[in-house]
Order: structure tokens, then C-alpha cells, then sequence
């Protein structure tokens, strides 16, 4: 065991699940701005929390629309790339059936 070398694997997160932590803590964040424009008595103090939950909760929106893309364009390559391998695999056996008549003939 001296001699082996081993080879750390960090797991990497997907887009997916990287997207979706990003959203859950942009609305957190929004919750959280609320809360504390609620409790200030400050007018200014108040507008600018009022913005910073605004601007999370638009950034929140912003990821989510951004993973939904993500997955409208996933399943639809997926689907193309379904096609073009169906396709592909007939016109292999039409092409197998034409070589096997053309042996059957000689």
C-alpha cells in the first residue's frame, strides 16, 4: 500500500443542485431583508432593505428561470439525440439487409 498512489474524487455539484442552493438562498435572503425592513424605524434604513430584498428576490427569479431554460434544453437534445440514434440504427440495418441480398445473389 506504500507504493499505490490513490486518487482523490471531490464530488462536484451539477448545475442543477448549484442553481437551486443559489435560489433557496436568494429568497432566504429576501425573507430575511423583509424582516429586518419590518423592524427598523429608520425611513432610509428601511428603503434600502426594502431594495436588497427586492433585488434577491428578482436574482432568486433570475436562477430559476435560468435552470428551467436549462432543462427545457436538456430534454430536448436528449430527445434529438434519441432520434438521430433510432434513425442511425435503422439505416445500419437497411444497409446490413442490402449487403446480406447482394451475398444471397453471387
Amino acid at each position: 500500500m506504500l507504493g499505490v498512489s490513490r486518487k482523490l474524487s471531490v464530488p462536484h455539484m451539477r448545475v442543477e443542485s448549484l442553481i437551486l442552493a443559489t435560489v433557496t438562498i436568494c429568497l432566504f435572503l429576501t425573507f430575511y431583508f423583509s424582516f429586518l425592513s419590518f423592524q427598523t424605524t429608520e425611513d432610509t434604513i428601511k428603503k434600502q432593505f426594502t431594495l436588497l430584498a427586492t433585488f434577491s428576490l428578482i436574482a432568486g427569479m433570475v436562477l430559476l428561470a435560468t435552470i428551467a431554460i436549462h432543462f427545457i434544453i436538456k430534454k430536448a437534445f436528449t430527445r434529438v439525440e434519441d432520434q438521430l440514434t433510432t434513425n442511425q440504427e435503422t439505416a445500419e440495418y437497411y444497409e446490413n439487409e442490402k449487403e446480406k441480398e447482394k451475398e444471397g445473389e453471387y
